[in-house]
């Protein structure tokens, strides 16, 4: 109601949308955001032509999640150990992880382990293409830094490739980017009743 608007705690306007005619399986609907915050939004994609292209290192998770999804990692012997190197592997932005299980009561779910280095590689055949199993060396979750007898890191023979995934490392995702993109999303005023007046009623109060 008009008199809560404008309290704290309050959510301000809220507004049911309905649909003025069927909606069948399969239709998009499209939110109109208003040509204020369309303005808004060109004039932040001409600015961002005067930076410089997006370092490779800097891509996100998802960029190397698809790009890895159908071909191999490089191992540290590899022609692309030079390339991978310079990209992901030294990327402040993200991480290689794979689900290595390291007890039989871990599920595979409950086992996700960050990915130091792939020692080696093994293609083999597959219903669907190739198939690669790994040798990779693993952050060891139960070295504690006081343990000598704890490795720091251990060594995984025969790692699926469809076990690995690349993560954003924490703040370091487009939600924490350098001046990102805000702006009010408006309401058009034909999505508003022909009669006004119940917009006044707050300060007529």
């Amino acid at each position: 109601p008009p008199v809560y608007m404008g309290f704290p705690g309050v959510g301000g306007l809220v507004m049911e949308i309905v649909a003025t005619k069927d909606i069948s399986k399969g239709d998009e609907i499209f939110l109109d955001y208003g040509s204020e915050w369309e303005t808004a939004w060109l004039a932040y994609l001409e600015k961002q032509k005067d930076r410089s292209a997006m370092d490779e290192e800097q891509r996100r998770a998802v960029h190397w999640n698809h790009e890895y999804i159908s071909r191999p990692f490089p191992t540290e012997d590899d022609e692309e150990a030079s390339r991978a190197g310079a990209l992901f592997w030294d990327s402040s932005n993200v991480m290689l992880k794979a689900f290595v299980p390291l007890h039989d009561d871990v599920s595979i779910e409950d086992s996700d382990r960050t990915v130091r280095n792939i020692l080696a590689k093994k293609e083999e055949d597959a219903p669907l293409g190739s198939a690669w199993t790994y040798t990779i060396e693993i952050v060891n979750p139960e070295y504690g830094g006081d343990d000598e007898d704890i490795p720091e890191f251990l060594v995984v023979d025969e790692v699926p490739h469809n076990r690995f995934f690349f993560v954003d490392v924490a703040r370091t995702s487009d939600l924490y980017a350098f001046d990102p993109f805000r702006h009010v999303i408006g309401i058009p005023d034909e999505m508003f009743p022909a009669n006004k007046k119940w917009r006044n009623k707050k300060n007529a109060q």
